[in-house]
């Protein structure tokens, strides 16, 4: 059948066809530079990384005196410790902490007494502290490429110094429509323009004269020079040819004419380059039809619009939560779908935290009297991000790292839709949550003590009966990071044991605090002894950022940690850091298109420029259990 005559091939196959046959000619974003305060709502073309730690110093995270945590080490009721007018000093939540001080009282605990205070209990060392890098830490990727930005990453990306940003430009569809406003063509202009608008594009028109070939080619060719799109209101009828398929054969190539929609069945598909055109019918409801269906995925493409919804969907909660019960309490939760169940993940809590905010996928409400939920129980959770979404996340759940944000960056970029959800729990509560059956993916990095090797052995410990696999990802450079200059003249890890030292420890059952523990015995260092060894951080970067700060002089961790601080760097080993893949997982089309780009030379490439890695095979099975 000639493509002038109407044919009605099946929708799905036209949209998979056409799409494809746009995205061979070029068809792909653009991106256009704009001030981050304007930038809510629209979608970034590449990854945003912060260029400086929020906070940037210490703060205090309450009102009442900030003071040294070793003068009231000895404070009880039975002996409250006295405290001179120059040994504390009064502090409101969000003032820089005082030079000297590294905690906070609040000031109901506080009593008044003359010349000074007197306190009644001990204070820890950086109790009611917001530490620096708390919440972001410079060179974080704070949003990768095509998300959709909210109004809290708008407030996180000012906050972290970044002032511009990169985002996909609306895309400018063209109507060509015949002059005449009276006509139905013409009417439908405002219903199309709007339609345009509400899905993110620009849309312009463009009347062509008496509506003859010349002027019809003639419109269609304007159009096509100045937008990225162009749709046809009017030039194509079940009836009989209106012009539009000569113009649209003279100026590019037709697709196909007819689809087997009802209405909208004379719906005409064709192209120019990259430039999608589309012949609609002259009514209303035919008009709509078409667009929805083919126009609408196109915009999407070119622009990375996205549609929002609304659900309250239960979920199971993958990690407790600890709430005041004289308060309803609104915790922010990552969330993705697993084997069928959505399942949801609190981050870090507190008004400061403008971070959590950014990331969230929905909203928990704990009420007044609750004090919480313990993990595995099934709670409402407020959707931000659409089910829909959800779906296509891969749930991430164990050690973070700078590949698995780079990582999720080129699954972006790959254009298939899918996307990591990432929750930074340590390798030990990834292997947890893959037990529960509640993540897809679990990165690990944890030392054998006995062996010195990674990950093998707690693998078989915790999974005896198998069903799980471990992916190689990349050779990870850990080391001492130390101050710019290293003032102190450390040149192993055993040299933290000198006196003085202060040193900077990751939470238990992350593989760095195993690492640690494990060198500590290797060297015969007495934990007991070693000043801040139980001083614990969640991230390997807010750590560096400590040691940036001058309030600690060593902590583990890796080269692009030190690199992003401007810190020195003193390699100790090089641990594998690897992907634990459950079975029921592994088939997904997702997690097989993370592999595949986890095997691809873009991967490699971006590992290379952030260095300190090396890099195998990864995507290889090391061993199936």
């Amino acid at each position: 059948m000639a493509l002038s005559q109407l044919a009605t091939r099946p929708l799905e196959e036209v949209r998979t066809e056409y799409y494809a046959l746009l995205r061979a000619g070029g068809m792909k974003p653009s991106p256009e530079e704009i001030d981050v305060s304007g930038s809510c709502g629209r979608v970034t073309f590449e990854a945003v990384y912060a260029r400086s730690s929020v906070p940037d110093s210490h703060s205090c995270a309450m009102d009442g005196v900030a003071l040294a945590s070793e003068d009231v080490r000895r404070a009880s009721e039975a002996a409250p410790v006295f405290l001179s007018r120059e040994r504390y000093c009064p502090v409101s939540t969000g003032d820089r902490l005082p030079d000297g001080c590294d905690c906070v009282v609040m000031e109901e605990d506080v009593i008044e007494a003359p010349d000074g205070i007197e306190l009644c209990r001990p204070a820890a060392p950086w109790q009611h502290v917001r530490q620096i890098g708390e919440d972001v830490c410079e060179g974080e990727m704070l949003l990768p490429s095509f998300t959709y930005i909210r109004p809290a990453a708008v407030g996180a990306m000012l906050a972290s110094g970044v002032g511009s940003v990169l985002v996909c430009r609306r895309p400018v569809v063209g109507v060509v429509e015949p002059a005449g406003a009276g006509t139905p063509a013409g009417c439908n202009y405002a219903i199309l323009s709007a339609m345009l608008s509400d899905w993110g594009a620009v849309p312009e028109r463009f009347v062509c004269g008496d509506g003859g070939p010349d002027d019809i080619r003639r419109a269609l060719g304007e159009a096509l020079s100045r937008c990225d799109a162009v749709v046809m209101s009017g030039f194509t009828s079940a009836g009989g040819e209106t012009g539009g398929y000569e113009a649209v054969s003279g100026l590019g190539t037709v697709f196909c004419r007819g689809i087997a929609i009802k209405p909208g069945r004379p719906a005409l598909l064709g192209c120019s380059g990259p430039k999608p055109i589309l012949g609609i019918p002259e009514y209303p409801v035919s008009a709509i039809v078409v667009l929805e269906q083919i126009l609408k995925g196109i915009i999407e493409i070119l622009g990375g619009n996205m549609s929002h919804t609304f659900e309250t969907p239960e979920a199971t909660l993958s990690k407790s939560i600890i709430s005041d019960e004289n308060c309803r309490e609104f915790v922010r939760v990552r969330a993705g779908s697993v084997d069928g169940r959505l399942v949801v993940s609190p981050l870090s809590r507190g008004s400061g935290i403008v971070s959590s905010f950014m990331k969230a996928d929905g909203i928990v409400e704990v009420p007044e009297g609750c004090g919480g939920y313990r993990t595995g129980t099934q709670v409402c959770v407020r959707l931000l991000t659409p089910r829909q979404e959800l779906e296509r996340m891969i749930v991430v759940t164990g050690s973070h790292d700078r590949v698995m944000d780079e990582l999720s960056d080129l699954m972006k970029r790959s254009g298939r839709g899918y996307g990591l959800s990432s929750s930074n729990v340590g390798s030990m509560g990834g292997i947890m949550a893959i037990r529960r059956r509640e993540a897809h993916v679990a990165p690990i990095h944890l030392l054998d003590e006995e062996t010195g090797g990674y990950n093998t052995y707690f693998v078989k410990k915790n999974f005896p009966k198998g069903g799980v696999r471990l992916v190689e990802c990349v050779g990870r450079l850990q080391g001492l990071i130390v101050q710019k200059g290293n003032p102190l003249g450390l040149r192993s890890f055993a040299d933290i044991a000198a006196g003085g030292i202060r040193y900077v420890n990751r939470q238990k059952g992350s593989g760095t605090y195993i690492l640690c523990r494990w060198l500590c015995g290797k060297y015969g260092i007495d934990t007991a002894l070693l000043r801040g060894f139980d001083r614990e951080e969640f991230t390997r970067m807010s750590a560096a950022a400590l040691i940036a700060s001058g309030e600690a002089d060593a902590a583990l961790g890796a080269w692009f940690d030190a690199e992003m601080q401007g810190l020195d760097f003193i390699p100790v080993c090089e641990e594998q850091y690897d992907l634990l893949i459950p079975d029921a997982s592994w088939e997904l089309p997702m997690v097989q298109s993370m592999l595949e780009v986890l095997g691809s030379a873009a991967f490699r490439e971006r590992v290379a420029a952030v260095g300190g890695y090396s890099v195998g095979e990864p995507g290889r099975i090391r061993e199936r259990f």
